[in-house]
């Protein structure tokens, strides 16, 4: 029998939420798909409106979705600070990863995804949009 190659989903919550929310969805597709591990991490900081919750990034009031200071950073501590141990930890690489988010989580996931130079497996956004002014990497590629 061939073993199948890990790969790992990565859900990532929405806005004042936290990973837990997201536990049931990646459990019910491990069901289905047992080579596959996931993770739902807490998002960076106490979110602004809910403390008992959490956020990737702080939302301006201005709600102009640009892909500000605040996002890249977000972007660099999830990436390196968190997906690398995972891909390192699992001996995988980033192009088994499939990174999935809702709402904040989505935009989030979308601006990881295409400011990489190496990309992931998949990536959604689930009720996320596409921040603005965003660097794609290998976009004339």
């Amino acid at each position: 029998m061939v073993s199948q190659k890990r790969k790992l989903l990565i859900l990532l919550h929405g806005y004042g939420s936290d990973g837990k929310d997201l536990e049931p969805i990646g459990s019910y597709i491990k069901k289905n798909i047992p080579s596959l591990d996931f993770i739902c991490p807490n998002g960076l900081e106490i979110c602004a409106v809910n403390p008992s919750g959490y956020q990737w990034f702080h939302l301006s009031q201005e709600r102009n979705y640009v892909f500000s200071k605040d996002v890249q950073n977000a972007v660099d501590k999830l990436y390196h600070g968190f997906i690398i141990e995972q891909i390192e930890l699992r001996g995988i690489k980033i192009e088994d990863v499939i990174l999935c988010g809702f709402s904040q989580g989505g935009m989030l996931a979308l601006a990881i995804g295409l400011s990489l130079p190496n990309k992931p497996l998949l990536v959604v956004s689930l009720s996320g949009l596409l921040l603005d002014k965003i660097d794609i990497v290998g976009k004339n590629q």
